[in-house]
């Protein structure tokens, strides 16, 4: 089927080098909508509920926003664990109906110049329906763990509800945060989406680090903005987190862009006890700091130094759009960076590499064939990362020393481990 979604496609070569690039999404008509959604249904016991919420953050000012001396505002999305309705059961014909959602997406898209009617777009967002609920309350069975989870530069929350409605099933509060003008869209900001900022559209942060390093620091006070707002609800009596939030255990997790950000939280917050990094370069204080929390590295097969020829052929070079120089350059910074993540990965954390995997692979696109999904099956890529995020998370969390991140497992042959867990 036609893709709705399709990103702009790269090798992994270039993905490799560029991964940290604003990507951005190109949207194509399509002829059918799915049946059903291509997210696998979550593994764990509890039904999963989701929220939007809006933060505001008065004391920074937001250098993206076109309106003089704006103050930073933060979407997030909210994953829970969720109770029943009135007690009463619920059915798969019950989940959460987000057509005005997709409605709203697909006008942001059409007003961004990409072709495809509307309903032509929301047939084809369909088959990323996530399997949640929207009028749940948080379930009350006890306090639960928090993972703040930050996107890809370009992406949104959203593509990784498959991740994220399934650590929610599995008993894990997550809270997705959109970084204002480096998504694609901030959806629920209100009176007005907000896209992507021109600049981050043209700028080439692996040949600008001083570029890459500020927008780091950016990301990373997000997420602790938002780690901050999450525990206030937390403490307030009336809301309906109120002591949902077990305070000893806090992750942050993220992928590409998202994760350099995820890794300099956890090392500059005392609140956070450990990170997931998913096939991201470290950016800024992320390499710089000394290693001080566990940090789970899940690297796709195309994005160490090993993979990229020292010396590409002009017909390389000219296919991926660059100079030798920049080609260099990029290489370079790659290198540097997988240094620093097998530096990092040494606090009691791990490092897995997964074979047929690629960058654009991680986002929930790849599921309706919308971002390429490299060799391995979107949906068998799924279950594996689910499977060792969970395990990693509940290692952290509960002391549980999961066998798959000490040694290879059989029922996952396309995981290498690099680095065990101690």
């Amino acid at each position: 089927m036609p893709a709705v979604l399709a990103r702009t496609r790269h090798s992994n070569l270039f993905l490799a080098i560029l991964f940290a690039l604003l990507t951005l999404l190109c949207l194509a008509p399509i002829h059918a909508a799915l049946a059903q959604s291509a997210i696998p249904l979550p593994t764990g016991p509890y039904r999963v509920g989701r929220t939007p919420m809006i933060f505001r953050d008065a004391s920074r000012i937001d250098p993206y926003s076109p309106r003089a001396n704006d103050a930073r505002r933060l979407a997030v999305l909210v994953w829970y664990p969720a109770s029943p309705r009135r007690g009463s059961p619920l059915f798969a014909n019950d989940r959460a109906d987000f057509t005005s959602s997709l409605t709203a997406f697909a006008r942001v898209s059409q007003a961004q110049g990409q072709p495809g009617t509307i309903r032509e777009i929301v047939q084809g967002l369909r088959g990323l329906q996530p399997n949640v609920f929207e009028d749940l309350s948080p379930s009350r069975d006890r306090a639960f763990p928090l993972v703040l989870l930050s996107h890809g530069l370009g992406s949104m929350p959203e593509e990784y509800d498959s991740l994220a409605e399934d650590l929610a099933s599995r008993g894990m509060i997550v809270v997705g945060v959109n970084h204002t003008y480096a998504s694609f869209a901030s959806m629920y900001l209100p009176d007005r989406p907000t896209y992507s900022a021109p600049d981050l559209s043209i700028t080439r942060l692996d040949l600008q680090a001083d570029v890459g390093a500020a927008l780091n620091a950016q990301w990373a006070q997000d997420l602790r903005f938002v780690l901050d707002r999450m525990l206030q609800l937390n403490a307030s009596r009336g809301s309906e987190w109120y002591q949902r939030i077990d305070t000893s255990r806090i992750a942050a997790a993220g992928h590409s862009f998202g994760g350099s950000a995820s890794v300099t939280l956890a090392f500059t917050d005392s609140r956070v006890r450990c990170a997931v990094e998913m096939d991201g370069s470290l950016w800024g204080q992320a390499v710089s700091l000394a290693p001080n929390k566990p940090v789970m590295f899940a690297q796709a097969e195309g994005s160490t130094p090993t993979d990229l020829p020292e010396s590409p052929s002009d017909d390389e070079l000219a296919q991926f759009g660059l100079t030798r120089d920049q080609y260099n350059a990029g290489r370079l910074f790659l290198i540097a960076s997988n240094a620093a993540v097998a530096n990092q990965s040494s606090a009691g954390g791990c490092w897995v590499r997964i074979a047929g995997a690629v960058h654009q692979g991680f986002s929930d696109y790849a599921l309706i064939g919308a971002a390429d999904s490299g060799t391995i099956d979107p949906s068998r890529f799924r279950a594996l990362l689910r499977t060792y995020v969970h395990a990693f998370l509940s290692d952290q969390f509960f002391g549980t020393r999961s066998g798959i991140l000490r040694a290879a497992a059989p029922a996952f042959p396309e995981v290498t481990v690099v680095r065990p867990a101690p």
